[in-house]
């Protein structure tokens, strides 16, 4: 960042008695240089809530057939400009382009939603595997898992499945894990039609409470060693029902994060694959939930899993999410609630000229997700819910595809952050020199409003491929495909505004 500078000046013995010391206080530089930081690798935990109700059979063989985008969202190597370039755990290098990275350290465990069947009630899915005898290793360095030995059919040599050797949680060194999570994740079509996966997930973790003695409940046996007191907690709810567990759902988010501690709280976060939130309530003419002609529902709205969602983002400094209970807005932002049912969003306030006074997120088009309507910052909701989907908060589980939902999850799980506040105000009237940090500044010819350097490479201001100014929180936010890698050293400099406001920012740059 600038800092103030002090020079301190001897004058010569003519002019002043020689013990004399003058201080001379020099103006601060005009140019201001914020030095930030990416968050380092995360150490992340993530549970996989999975409806086990007989209309799920689909929806479970959709995921286990696109998991993998979710690992490459997890592990891909930001910065490199290449999807497929994913991060190795054992050799800390990227696979194509060679550069070094820090990937995630995750465990990965599934449970149903069933809270009736002794066998579930929060218990990690286990999954054995396929080898050619009781306590052999797996031959043709193919691993198969199995809950029984009809499923080891991908190679006669490995026919006999061994619950011996059984896991319950996926780990970045765990080998075949994109097909340890095929077979967990598919949990079946024979639990309670009466899906509770909130306070399943409660169950999963310690977090359900005793009603006779008010303590919390200890997490099954069977799962232990998947929770690291260190480690973020990541939950992805999948159902194409409501959630039917008892209790408000503020509730259970307090629940959840005390996990971490106070002060720990955005430790925890949810995102949920569900039916489409209802838009317009129970009596509007817009169904949620899967509308499909002739109005025949195939998914219920997932209201209770999306709000629990938006509750763990509350603080969030990408979004921000208030009720009328216990998260406020700011002084100078309002709260949107377009979606009945849901908790909504901080607008500004003010007045705005352009949707970018809203805040950056573009939805359809090149339309904002919070417009700017009559000179007002307005949420249409429709809209909302493709913000929260750009931020992971809800995928719909009425996608075609759930690629695409799954890479976003992936990489909301790895927890990069995508927008850095700026310490002042710019002008942006006025240029500063931009070139790469190697370039020695009287050889720089290249100037800009606000450069952005990311370990000294300068980035584009373009919404696909770099970053664009949010003045409403005044910050620089990477919306497109380039997000900083781990640890990455991000510089951003500019002409501090004389004003307490950026001044000429809403044109001058995107």
């Amino acid at each position: 960042m600038g800092h103030r500078r002090i020079l301190l000046l001897t004058l010569p013995c003519f002019a002043l008695a020689c013990e004399d010391e003058v201080l001379v206080r020099l103006p601060e530089p005009e140019t201001q240089v914020d030095e930030l930081k990416q968050k380092p690798a995360a150490l992340v935990d993530i549970l996989w809530v999975v409806d086990n109700s007989g209309s799920m059979q689909e929806e479970q063989a959709a995921l286990a057939a696109n998991f993998e985008k979710f690992i490459t969202g997890l592990t891909t190597c930001q910065g490199s400009g290449m999807a497929n370039d994913i991060c190795d755990f054992n050799t800390k290098k990227c696979a194509v382009s060679g550069a070094p990275c820090n990937p995630p350290d995750y465990h990965i465990g599934v449970i149903s939603t069933d809270v009736r069947t002794p066998t579930d009630t929060g218990r990690l899915r286990r999954v054995g595997l396929c080898v050619p005898s009781s306590g052999a290793s797996p031959l043709n360095g193919r691993y198969d898992y199995c809950t029984q030995s009809s499923q080891c059919t991908g190679d006669a040599a490995n026919g006999f499945c061994d619950v011996n050797q059984s896991i319950s949680f996926v780990t970045a060194t765990t080998p075949g894990a994109s097909a340890a999570f095929a077979r967990a994740v598919q949990v079946g079509i024979t639990g309670s039609g009466l899906e509770t996966g909130i306070r399943a997930a409660a169950l999963a973790v310690g977090r359900d409470t005793n009603r006779a003695t008010g303590e919390w409940t200890a997490a099954p046996a069977e799962n232990n060693g998947f929770l690291r007191p260190d480690a973020s907690l990541f939950m992805i709810f999948v159902s194409d029902e409501e959630d039917s567990s008892f209790g408000e759902v503020p509730y259970y988010y307090r629940a959840f994060e005390t996990l971490k501690g106070a002060g720990n709280e955005a430790q925890v976060s949810v995102s949920a694959i569900v039916g489409d939130p209802d838009v317009d309530g129970e009596t509007g003419q817009t169904r949620g939930g899967c509308p499909a002609p002739p109005m025949d529902l195939t998914a219920s709205p997932g209201g209770r899993y999306v709000s629990l969602a938006m509750y763990s983002r509350g603080l969030g400094s990408e979004l921000r999410v208030c009720d009328d209970r216990r998260l406020t807005c700011p002084a100078d932002n309002t709260c949107a609630r377009p979606v009945p049912g849901l908790p909504g969003i901080c607008v500004p306030g003010g007045q705005c000229a352009v949707d970018q006074d809203c805040g950056n997120f573009k939805c359809t088009g090149d339309k904002g997700c919070i417009p700017c309507t009559n000179a007002r910052c307005t949420a249409d909701p429709a809209l909302f819910l493709e913000l929260l989907s750009r931020n992971g908060v809800f995928g719909s589980i009425c996608a075609p595809d759930y690629g695409v939902v799954l890479g976003s999850l992936g990489f909301e799980a790895a927890g990069l952050a995508r927008k850095f506040q700026l310490t002042k105000f710019p002008d942006c009237a006025k240029e500063v020199k931009c070139c790469d940090k190697d370039v020695a500044e009287e050889a720089c010819t290249t100037n800009a409003r606000v450069c952005v350097r990311v370990n000294g490479k300068v980035i584009p201001n373009e919404r696909q491929t770099g970053w664009v100014y949010e003045p409403g929180s005044n910050a620089i936010f990477f919306d497109g495909a380039f997000v900083p890698p781990t640890d990455a050293a991000i510089e951003v400099l500019y002409k501090k505004s004389g004003a307490d406001k950026a001044l000429s920012c809403e044109t001058a740059i995107r």
